[in-house]
């Protein structure tokens, strides 16, 4: 990796990293980057999204590190190899209520935070040079 890699190159880059290690994500989401409404600040305010029905992943950067970003569209990505892998489950999974309320859909969030998280690290490792 180099300095003129751009936002996409980073995205293909991943796509490809989550097909080597046996994901199906092909076809890749469409990826849209949404720039405001996002306050680094506020604690609360949304990082990402996954629209099953169009495989649309919205990524909000503004006033985020590139690798915060990176690890949301890894989230985002496991998501839509659910999608993928299941997709009248998930599509039928009812994506409302607090996940206090909703145990089906804590457990789908629980596999894309372990999955993402653990995929975006071993893919950051693959970046590293190595001695």
């Amino acid at each position: 990796m180099d300095s003129s890699w751009k936002f996409q190159d980073y995205v293909d880059d991943i796509n490809r990293f989550f097909v080597s290690q046996g994901l199906q994500v092909e076809p890749f989401p469409e990826v849209r980057i949404l720039r405001g409404g996002n306050d680094r600040f506020d604690a609360l305010a949304p990082t990402g999204s996954y629209d099953g029905s169009r495989m649309v992943v919205e990524l909000y950067v503004g006033q985020r590190h590139l690798k915060d970003i990176l690890r949301s569209y890894c989230h985002e990505l496991v998501h839509h190899n659910q999608r993928l892998a299941m997709p009248e489950k998930f599509l039928a999974l009812d994506k409302s209520g607090s996940l206090d309320e909703n145990a089906d859909l804590e457990k789908w969030e629980a596999d894309a935070f372990r999955r993402g998280n653990l995929l975006f690290r071993r893919w950051t490792e693959t970046k590293k040079p190595r001695g």
